[in-house]
């Protein structure tokens, strides 16, 4: 609530201060702009922290050395592989997932190609 309504409406008015004058026209189309991060205000509890981080894992928006690096560890090795569940699966990739694990039998209801 503090960040959300007295920090976040100063850094607002910083952040658009600095970018109209640091940047010329030419920087900001290129894509250049300041912006602060508060990331540190906003952690909460480190139960909190630890679930949002392993949710940014498991959709795979974050590897582990990138967790790893906002917790301030080492990296690890094969920490840059980013993992996903295998519980997500598109739908329409579900049916021939499904085939692939059963070793490609077909299921009860589906016809043999004859062709």
């Amino acid at each position: 609530e503090y960040v959300r309504n007295t920090l976040q409406p100063w850094i607002v008015n910083f952040e658009q201060e600095l970018n109209v004058k640091l940047f010329t026209d030419h920087e900001t189309a290129e894509g250049h702009y300041v912006k602060f991060n508060i990331d540190s205000e906003l952690r909460g509890d480190s139960k909190t922290q630890a679930e949002y981080l392993k949710i940014l894992q498991e959709i795979g928006a974050l590897n582990r050395n990138e967790i790893r690096s906002l917790i301030e560890r080492n990296p690890i090795e094969y920490g840059d592989k980013f993992m996903s569940s295998l519980n997500y699966v598109f739908l329409d990739f579900m049916e021939e997932y499904q085939r692939l694990k059963a070793g490609g039998a077909l299921k009860g209801g589906d016809k043999k190609d004859e062709g």
